[in-house]
């Protein structure tokens, strides 16, 4: 886990420590903080909360990495269900479907 939770008294510390992704937040990542949070909030005998980035970087914001769809399969290519016979210039240049209200038009 890339979460380490210590607790000294009153004070509570959580760790994040994914130094491969400079500390980049994640789903799963996401989910441990905000239950441990959520644990924090609900123990009576803790009052002071310290969030701490380990490996020198705090946190290099979300990892896009972990948001990467998978490979397409093969098949025709389509853009948002227009074809391409439907797809065609306007007096602009731009592409888009018939009857495209440009100011060109």
């Amino acid at each position: 886990m890339s979460l380490t939770i210590e607790r000294d008294g009153p004070v509570t510390t959580f760790i994040r420590d994914r130094r491969e992704a400079r500390n980049a937040m994640d789903p799963e990542s996401a989910d441990a903080l905000t239950q441990a949070f959520l644990d924090f909030d609900a123990d009576p005998g803790q009052s002071v909360a310290v969030l701490y980035g380990a490996g020198g970087a705090f946190c290099a914001g979300f990892d896009l990495k972990s948001r990467r769809r998978p490979a397409r399969q093969a098949g025709p290519a389509r853009r948002s269900g227009v074809s391409r016979k439907a797809r065609a210039p306007c007096r602009a240049g731009r592409w888009g479907r018939r009857g495209c209200n440009c100011p060109s038009r």
